[in-house]
């Protein structure tokens, strides 16, 4: 019953407690709840859900919290859970959660710190590099950050990144409209274990920095669509190395 019911979502979670009382006793257990997925509640009353999150006992273990379009979280709610988790939390996602600014993501960085691997925080408008710099100079073990549509974000956002931030695989900067060739390099000097780079509708990279790319010699996935300042001798660049 608990390895079932870890692979189902809360609703269906609370549906098998109703079962029986040994049912209730396994969906309760705490490894059941490491990983949650939240984003069936997202029309919930945001205080009630993030008091019920922080104050029921077996989500002790959690680990891995999933708050994609829980719309109405903010930098508060952010802070508390933080507060309650961030000794365990390895993995956040906060994709489309636009109330949350710098403060919010200053919170994670500080209360999760070394532990966390995953960060989600597409589209977000009130991201800065204020918040890119608490991350980066607190959580050096990020492997996975999707940043895409945060179009507050500039060059030195990118720089931050590549200094704190080396064991990245995987980065999405999809629509941050306002980075130039001289934020891109940092990434592709400093990142070289990236797997996975979107740089899709990023029109103002040219050959400079998007023939650089060809130092990222563990790259599977790359999308630069967009790029319509890419020439041949770009893409030769990057079938070559980067030289």
């Amino acid at each position: 019953v608990r390895r079932v019911a870890a692979h189902l979502g809360c609703a269906d979670r609370y549906r098998m407690a109703a079962v029986c009382r040994n049912w209730r006793t396994a969906v309760r257990h705490p490894d059941v709840w490491a990983v949650t997925d939240l984003r069936s509640c997202r029309n919930k009353n945001i205080d009630v859900l993030v008091e019920a999150l922080c104050t029921t006992p077996w989500l002790s273990h959690l680990t891995d919290l999933n708050l994609e379009f829980v719309s109405s979280v903010q930098d508060v709610h952010v802070e508390e859970i933080v507060s309650r988790f961030g000794a365990r939390l390895s993995r956040l996602n906060l994709n489309g959660c636009q109330k949350v600014s710098d403060t919010g993501l200053a919170a994670v960085a500080k209360l999760c710190g070394q532990r966390l691997s995953h960060l989600g925080i597409y589209w977000n408008l009130k991201l800065t590099e204020k918040g890119i710099e608490a991350l980066a100079g607190s959580c050096p073990n990020l492997v996975h950050l999707n940043l895409s549509g945060c179009k507050g974000l500039n060059d030195r956002s990118l720089a931050l990144i590549g200094k704190g931030c080396k064991r990245l695989e995987l980065l999405d900067i999809t629509r941050c409209v306002k980075l130039s060739d001289d934020g891109l390099v940092h990434i592709t000097g400093s990142c070289l274990d990236l797997q996975v780079l979107n740089l899709y509708a990023i029109s103002t990279f040219t050959d400079r920095s998007l023939g650089s790319i060809g130092r990222l010699k563990h790259l599977r996935v790359l999308d630069m669509c967009g790029m319509h300042l890419l020439t041949d001798e770009g893409l030769q660049m990057i079938a070559e190395g980067g030289e």
